[in-house]
């Protein structure tokens, strides 16, 4: 296994609530900290999870509860949030590059070739917009 993987918030919502793809999250979580892998992502990843868990109890998926669980549950991740000289500037140069809609996803893709580690996603879009970019990898694949 790497040094490193690099995770994004589709990845990090799967740990903090059950969905499709969670068993998948939370055994890349449990592999990594067992083989002393640094899970990383860009400073982004908790605005990002808590918007995501914001989203689904506005859409009225989730209660209240489940809702402050989740958040709560942030905290105990075991993430580092990196952000090196640089950063901004490679997403910007891959968002282009890739035709991405938005510059968020190509933070995580940036981080990943900064630390030449793995990015997994539950996201299939960015997996397709990015053709597989060789270190994308869709967490669907994950055993």
């Amino acid at each position: 296994m790497n040094h490193a993987v690099v995770v994004d918030a589709s990845v990090g919502m799967k740990w903090l609530l059950t969905e499709e793809l969670s068993e998948q999250a939370r055994a890349l979580y449990e592999t990594s900290l067992n083989a002393a892998v640094e899970i990383a992502a860009p400073g982004i990843l908790p605005a990002e999870l808590t918007n995501g868990v914001f989203q689904k109890y506005r859409r009225r998926l989730i209660t209240a509860a489940e809702a402050d669980a989740a958040v709560d549950g942030l905290a105990r991740l075991s993430v580092s949030l990196l952000e090196p000289q640089g950063l901004y500037q490679a997403a910007l140069r891959s968002a282009r590059a890739n035709n991405l809609r938005a510059i968020y996803d190509s933070l995580y893709l940036a981080l990943a070739d900064e630390l030449d580690a793995p990015l997994w996603t539950a996201d299939r879009r960015f997996v397709e917009a990015v053709g597989g970019a060789g270190r994308v990898r869709w967490l669907g694949d994950y055993r």
